[in-house]
């Protein structure tokens, strides 16, 4: 969702690029989540996920914000 308001952003010729976390950011949680998961630590990849669900809607939020204050 969050590429998606980006790319509708842009095609209004509105700038989105920003949010607590964008695209490289949620990659390194999901990974690193990964790879602890993978040397056997415990809540690793649940505790990564939720982590990457919450700033994805957190990040979501700000483009929307973004978008609606340049259309406005």
């Amino acid at each position: 969702m969050v590429s998606y308001i980006r790319a509708r952003a842009e095609s209004l010729g509105v700038e989105c690029s920003g949010g607590i976390a964008e695209r490289s950011e949620r990659l390194i949680i999901a990974l690193t989540a990964y790879g602890l998961t993978g040397l056997s630590v415990d809540y690793a990849m649940s505790i990564g996920i939720w982590s990457v669900a919450i700033l994805s809607i957190i990040t979501m939020m700000q483009r929307l914000m973004i978008v609606y204050k340049a259309v406005k």
